[in-house]
């Protein structure tokens, strides 16, 4: 059992943003409010927005003195800003928050009592949940999970298998000097989780039960703007691939594991992607998806989605079999998250 103590916070957290001043304003009254702590640092990185987020700051900052807000003159792209952000960290600890997710509310004093009682570990890792706009959980918790101390070694390998979670967003990292914090946004659209999988490959971490924080989904999610795969996708994971293959650290077999699990599906992700498009009657996105797999020369692949495309151009009254499933299938999904929501009413009562 944690003490009700308040504490002096050593912690920075710093916050990305851009054109979201309405999220924002509750990402960052979750992290003023956190209990148990005052002090605690908050980092605005402003990407170059139109909106009325530097009046929303302002409006902070006559209130609150520890607030920093930094405002890019052009957009320098998602990954450098949290990047950039790293940089201005004069904390011992520091975490990081999209600017349309919020912090539960005991989350930075527990981690931080971790940090007190071990000084051998450098990441505390908690749980998250994603929800929507009616706070109806979407996706999440973890179900089981290994908790307590994992030194570097192990930590890697059960994040590159998804044993733990792996959503920056619960986890609060103990700063090292001259480490290089930098997202290599080359990774693509899997940066933030191979940036992870590079900074445990360095650092023990403490894995926590409680949920950490709390990710919204909604139709500006930068993860809805992934429409079709990404040639970064294969490309970024090379570039990881070939970096992460010199870490000495690691034997071949425990590379190999890292390597099988982090590796994108293809085949997972195209038909996903494929028959979302059938769905809604995107034809430039399946254009796109061809062109991605003859330009990767994944033959079999588009010779499968060639001739189902043709199908169901052919049989057209499959798609409205299709979309019948879909809706059936979500109306069972939405049954199955309304009851899991339910067991988290007092967590949720307490989100902005």
């Amino acid at each position: 059992m944690l003490e009700n103590i308040t504490m002096d916070s050593d912690i920075t957290t710093i916050i990305p943003t851009r054109n979201r001043v309405n999220f924002l304003e509750k990402s960052i009254l979750s992290v003023l409010n956190q209990k148990n702590i005052i002090n605690n640092k908050i980092i605005i990185c402003d990407n170059a927005s139109e909106d009325a987020t530097s009046k929303l700051i302002k409006t902070f900052q006559s209130k609150y003195s520890n607030i920093e807000y930094y405002k890019h003159d052009k957009n320098i792209g998602l990954y450098e800003n949290f990047s950039f952000g790293m940089t201005k960290v004069k904390t011992q600890y520091f975490n990081l928050l999209s600017d349309d997710d919020q912090l539960v509310s005991n989350f930075l004093y527990n981690s931080l009592e971790i940090f007190k009682k071990n000084q051998n570990v450098d990441v505390v890792l908690s749980d998250t949940i994603v929800i929507n706009n009616k706070k109806i959980i979407v996706a999440g918790p973890f179900k089981n999970y290994t908790t307590g101390f994992i030194n570097n070694k192990e930590a890697t390998l059960k994040m590159a298998q998804h044993l733990i979670p792996r959503t920056w967003t619960g986890m609060v990292f103990k700063k090292k000097v001259d480490y290089d914090y930098n997202i290599n946004p080359e990774y693509g659209p899997m940066a933030d989780g191979l940036w992870l999988i590079d900074i445990l490959s360095n650092n023990n971490i403490y894995c926590l039960k409680d949920i950490g924080g709390i990710l919204f989904t909604h139709d500006h999610s930068i993860s809805k703007k992934i429409n079709i795969i990404d040639k970064k996708q294969i490309t970024g994971f090379k570039l990881f691939k070939d970096k992460f293959d010199k870490n000495n650290k690691f034997s071949k077999d425990q590379k190999n594991i890292i390597f099988t699990n982090l590796k994108p599906r293809v085949d997972d992700i195209i038909f996903k992607q494929f028959m979302s498009c059938i769905l809604s009657n995107n034809k430039d996105g399946i254009d796109k998806i061809l062109e991605f797999l003859e330009y990767f020369k994944y033959y079999k692949l588009y010779k499968k989605y060639s001739l189902l495309l043709r199908i169901f151009n052919f049989f057209y009254f499959l798609k409205t079999i299709l979309r019948l499933i879909n809706q059936l299938r979500k109306l069972i999904q939405n049954i199955y998250t309304i009851n899991k929501t339910k067991k988290y009413k007092d967590l949720l009562e307490n989100i902005y």
